[in-house]
């Protein structure tokens, strides 16, 4: 990545710097939340405020993730809820890609929201949503995402029903659904996201040695944090959601 944007720096190639300042993943996962922020707000700090653009989806789906990353599902919530009207006054939502990838962000999103509210009483009550609400949100989402026809859309409407099952206490089906998902992400090469499913199932299976091996896997990628990242790409899966018992 230093070396794509020196490149573009010196071809004075304002759209590749931007774009490459965007590639959030890049600096998560060298563990390095804050620097993938202040290159976001970099990129976006060219863009006009009035309109929005490809730019700003792609920063909306990079800061989401740095917001999961540094474990802030509130500000995660926030920001892709409070973006989805512009997303879609965009027309950008018609693009099959950018809606499965956006509606895929804004469940986990609610996923990391609902998990947030087991260590932290009144999440819910201060983003304007009831207990009930979100998960019934979530089931929506699943749906939507589970008829479009993107090789990925299916895989990741595994994931998002594997971690609502886990948050409602059904570990068993819960893994048994990420691995289904690990599976259809090996078929499309989607390794990453393969490798965090394995390795949320290995946690809810209290799985020791299967996690580690998936933890090493991931590291051997070059990230740092392999559990903090697996937890970004399926969130929501190491815990109880408090609704169950108060809905």
């Amino acid at each position: 990545m230093p070396d794509m944007l020196r490149e573009a720096r010196d071809r004075d190639d304002q759209y590749a710097l931007g774009g490459y300042r965007l590639l959030c993943m890049a600096w998560l996962a060298a563990d390095d939340p804050l620097e993938a922020r202040r290159q976001a707000d970099a990129a976006l700090a060219t863009q006009p405020a009035s309109d929005f653009h490809t730019q700003h989806y792609l920063a909306l789906l990079g800061q989401g993730q740095i917001d999961l990353y540094l474990g802030d599902a509130r500000a995660a919530w926030n920001r892709v809820a409070g973006a989805w009207r512009a997303l879609t006054r965009a027309q950008l939502l018609r693009a099959e890609h950018v809606r499965v990838e956006m509606r895929q962000l804004r469940a986990r999103c609610a996923l990391a929201l609902l998990a947030e509210t087991h260590a932290h009483e009144g999440t819910l009550s201060e983003v304007g949503w009831r207990p009930g609400r979100l998960p019934r949100f979530v089931e929506r989402e699943i749906r939507r995402l589970a008829v479009e026809s993107l090789p990925a859309a299916a895989p990741f409407a595994e994931l998002l029903r594997a971690a609502a099952e886990a948050q409602r206490g059904e570990t068993a089906s819960a893994g048994v659904r990420l691995r289904t998902a690990a599976g259809l992400l090996e078929g499309i090469d989607m390794q990453l996201y393969a490798a965090a499913a394995r390795h949320e199932a290995a946690w809810l299976a209290k799985d020791g040695s299967a996690r580690l091996r998936e933890e090493e896997w991931i590291a051997g990628r070059g990230i740092a944090d392999p559990a903090r990242v697996a937890a970004v790409l399926v969130p929501g899966v190491r815990c109880l959601a408090p609704w169950v018992t108060r809905a």
